[in-house]
């Protein structure tokens, strides 16, 4: 794509999602823990999770896209390892695959201490941008 970052995602800024590195191979993004995205428990809620896992395996697809394509998440898996209970986590997202028309990627989720706190699985799809 050219540029040094990824487009704007009215989502992810919602949530507070920051992109650290951009890349086709690798994307790291960062999300730091807020009363408002946690369960009743006061740990981070799993969707948040599973919600930074998504972003950056899209935006690494995005990193990597013809200025003609567009791609959808197809399936996501996140399992949540350790509770999450203050402070920034950062996913990094590589690719595992990529295809003509799918990319797939493992998605590793840390603490502010390198402690593994989720694990995930992105499948996307790629395909013509709609005319």
């Amino acid at each position: 794509m050219g540029a040094l970052e990824p487009p704007p995602n009215p989502y992810a800024a919602h949530l507070g999602m920051r992109c650290v590195q951009w890349a086709a191979e690798r994307t790291v993004v960062s999300l730091t823990f807020a009363p408002a995205l946690t369960m009743p428990y006061g740990v981070l809620h799993g969707g948040a999770l599973a919600s930074l896992v998504d972003t950056a395996a899209g935006w690494t697809t995005m990193a990597g896209l013809a200025s003609d394509q567009r791609f959808a998440t197809a399936q996501v898996t996140c399992q949540l390892l350790r509770p999450v209970t203050g402070g920034t986590v950062t996913a990094a997202a590589e690719r595992l695959h990529g295809g003509r028309r799918t990319t797939a990627y493992l998605v590793r989720v840390v603490d502010g201490q390198d402690r593994l706190v989720a694990v995930g699985q992105v499948l996307q799809v790629v395909g013509p941008a709609a005319p």
